[in-house]
């Protein structure tokens, strides 16, 4: 019987906990959050708790990581805890409905911002999406040392798409924080708790996907260190990156502007650079192909 072979690297490892959590819910989900909690302060809440969680969580998996250094991540967890059939029934949702439904999704949004730069209209876009997912399924069969570096490519363009955004939102905020004043002086919202609550849906959805990292545990060289250093590093990366881009945000847009947006990292960009919105189209169609490139290599 073929063994698997230990190749992933603490820092590839890291690239794939990071690039399967960034995928297009930053740079859409914080106006959502914003218009369940119209207040600039409090709208952080969510999103403080959600990385405290998803820490949390990156901290349970490291222990049962290095426990189990099995390839298959939950599917490992549950037949351990729960016994087989458990295991099973996990495995074959994963296979039939959960992956393949977010590939599906992740495949049909790609298709969907690609279709700012090249014209390949509502019948094409179910073609660029079976031969995008067909294409990475492909080259993952390769091997990890192919999928690893592709993935830590990728990874890479999409935190220097969000560390630009940062930056961009740094330099104007240190001229001019009208937006942000404006957005945090205001009464506390009557429904906080409630607001909270119906934000953590897009939050979660933000902050998901760590966890795949776990599934290349049998891949991954000295496991019982690597997975515990990857999801660590990897989900406190993305939870500051997350924070700071949504100040950013704040600051670059005003709230009424924010609350109505459903392209928000674009329609921010756009307010101090003109063509901001195609950059930012840009950046969210690569790091689609990033995260379907890592949930690929996961399945």
């Amino acid at each position: 019987m073929e063994k698997l072979e230990r190749k992933l690297t603490t820092y590839g490892l890291t690239m794939i906990a990071i690039g399967s959590c960034i995928g297009s819910g930053i740079f859409i989900t914080p106006a959502e959050t914003v218009k369940q909690i119209p207040h600039y302060g409090y709208a952080l809440i969510p999103w403080v708790l959600g990385g405290i969680a998803t820490f949390l969580g990156a901290i349970t998996f490291s222990e049962l990581g290095s426990r189990f250094p099995k390839a298959g991540g939950v599917y490992v967890y549950l037949k351990e805890a729960f016994g087989p059939l458990v295991g099973f029934l996990y495995g074959w949702i994963i296979l039939l409905i959960v992956n393949t439904g977010a590939l599906a999704a992740l495949g049909f949004a790609f298709a969907d911002f690609l279709n700012f730069f090249v014209d390949v209209g509502n019948g094409g876009k179910q073609m660029v999406a079976v031969v995008t997912i067909l294409s990475l399924s492909l080259i993952n069969i390769r091997g990890v040392g192919v999928s690893q570096s592709i993935v830590s490519v990728f990874t890479g363009l999409k935190l220097i798409a969000l560390f630009l955004i940062i930056l961009l939102g740094a330099y104007f905020l240190l001229g001019d924080s009208t937006n942000l004043q404006n957005g945090v002086h205001i009464e506390q919202p009557p429904d906080l708790m409630s607001g909270i609550l119906l934000a953590f849906v897009g939050v979660f959805w933000s902050f998901g996907g760590w966890h795949h990292a776990t599934y290349l545990s049998g891949e991954a060289i000295n496991p019982q260190k690597t997975v515990t250093k990857a999801m660590l590093i990897g989900t406190m990366t993305v939870t500051i990156a997350y924070i700071l881009v949504i100040i950013s945000y704040m600051g670059l847009t005003p709230m009424a502007q924010m609350m109505m947006s459903e392209r928000i990292a674009g329609d921010a960009v756009a307010n101090v650079i003109s063509g901001g919105g195609k950059l930012v189209a840009l950046a969210i169609t690569i790091s689609i192909f990033g995260t379907i490139a890592i949930y690929t290599m996961s399945a």
